[in-house]
């Protein structure tokens, strides 16, 4: 059988973005014209300095001006789309959940996914004072420098996670011990892939039967519900935000028969793939 390939959107690894297993990099970057459809392996917070545009997240548009911040997890696919004429500058900060400690991981793993906050809710002075010293000390040779650049990042986190609490609450994500998360990151990370429950057992050193169970008990869903919905959600994303086709689409989101992907897309959100993208469009 000849292998499928996908016109899917660019993925941004870890190997090409966060080099010699840093964990973290800071950038400062300017977008002139549409970046494209793209997912990552990491984290990504960036901050709008300057210029306007949008953003389409996770198939919504969301307006881009100075003073706009997002937090974006490897879940999640957006394109920038800089207004004409203009060009953005930006504060881009790129990390791997193991650089954070055990406690912080956790939180901004039950936040449920993407967090935007819009440029009237955001306190950008304090916000840029926290990348710019982030900017300096990464690019610097101070002592402690990885614990410095540590902790300002754990620190802008929490301030981002509260803010975003207060403007928009979301529920959270079921509480978790430390070995059902890395579990719970580990599918987050690979669900697009044929996931066995195996694998994932193996990140919280459970059997596979007594992992189910837990998972279960912990999470309120079974782990095979828990993936499809992972899937679902993701292929309407891209089902709303490209213009891939649907097949690709199917198989591109971890599904590996078209026909069970359309029956269970239906019952999920109430129409096909067809309709929702035509109503989209």
């Amino acid at each position: 059988m000849t292998k499928r390939t996908f016109r899917f959107p660019h993925r941004l690894t870890s190997e090409s973005f966060l080099p010699d297993r840093s964990r973290f990099q800071i950038t400062t970057d300017t977008v002139s014209a549409l970046y494209p459809l793209h997912w990552h392996e990491f984290y990504e917070i960036e901050l709008i300095v300057s210029g306007t545009g949008k953003q389409i997240l996770n198939g919504v548009s969301y307006s881009l001006s100075p003073g706009s911040l997002y937090l974006l997890t490897p879940a999640d696919l957006h394109e920038v789309v800089p207004d004409e004429g203009q060009t953005i500058h930006l504060y881009n900060i790129k990390f791997s959940d193991n650089f954070l400690g055990e406690g912080l991981r956790e939180a901004l793993f039950r936040c449920g996914g993407a967090l935007q906050i819009a440029a009237d809710d955001c306190p950008y002075e304090i916000v840029e004072r926290e990348m710019s010293r982030l900017l300096r000390e990464h690019a610097g040779n101070l002592p402690m420098k990885e614990l410095a650049v540590r902790t300002t990042l754990e620190r802008l986190i929490i301030d981002f996670l509260r803010l975003a609490a207060e403007v928009s609450p979301a529920p959270e994500q079921p509480a978790a011990g430390q070995d059902l998360m890395r579990a719970l990151v580990y599918i987050h990370h690979h669900f697009r892939e044929q996931i066995l429950i195996e694998d994932v057992a193996k990140q919280s050193r459970l059997s596979a039967g007594y992992f189910g169970e837990h998972f279960r008990e912990a999470v309120g869903q079974s782990f095979k519900a828990y993936v499809q919905q992972l899937r679902l959600n993701f292929s309407l994303s891209l089902l709303t935000g490209s213009n891939i086709p649907i097949t690709d689409i199917c198989y591109a989101s971890g599904f590996n028969s078209f026909p069970h992907f359309l029956r269970t897309f239906k019952t999920k959100f109430g129409q096909s793939p067809t309709s929702i993208r035509k109503n989209a469009n």
